[in-house]
């Protein structure tokens, strides 16, 4: 929880004033991102990454633009995030593969996972393949990150046996 509060799934919501009369239409953008690290909703250490009770992740959450239901998602100004259940299915499933591999990892060998998780560049060479990355090479920050693959390469895995 504590990456989607520091990373939320959704940037952004847009809301439209519309018009009465001659005044042009408003379209405001709500930012999620800067909600997400609101000290007035997580207190001052809001801008530490730092693990939280899970009540205070539910109660105080807006990254998937959960306030933004209206009344549910069927409403044509429902603006919440309608795949909130596959993104967090998703994660769960990496973060259960990647936890088995570090987990393998002291069985196998010291840090047995760089072995086995590599970061690729997005864009392809000439030949198709997707170099490997440094980690120096990759961007995390408040921000955002660079986009990279990261790829589990089943060789380097079977190369140690359970």
């Amino acid at each position: 929880w504590e990456v989607i509060r520091c990373f939320p799934p959704v940037a952004c919501v847009p809301l439209t004033e519309r018009s009465y009369g001659s005044a042009p239409e408003t379209t405001l953008y709500l930012n999620l991102q800067m909600g997400q690290r609101d000290d007035r909703a997580w207190g001052l250490d809001a801008g530490d990454f730092r693990l939280r009770p899970l009540a205070e992740y539910h109660r105080n959450s807006i990254g998937f633009a959960e306030p933004a239901l209206a009344p549910g998602l069927a409403d044509a100004n429902a603006r919440a995030c309608p795949a909130k259940d596959l993104a967090l299915g998703m994660g769960l499933s990496f973060m259960r593969a990647f936890a088995r591999t570090i987990q393998e990892s002291a069985e196998m060998g010291p840090l047995m996972h760089r072995k086995v998780w590599i970061a690729r560049a997005i864009e392809a060479n000439e030949s198709g393949m997707h170099r490997p990355l440094e980690p120096a090479e990759i961007t995390l920050n408040m921000y955002g990150t660079s986009s990279f693959l990261l790829v589990r390469d089943i060789a380097a895995h079977m190369a140690y046996p359970e």
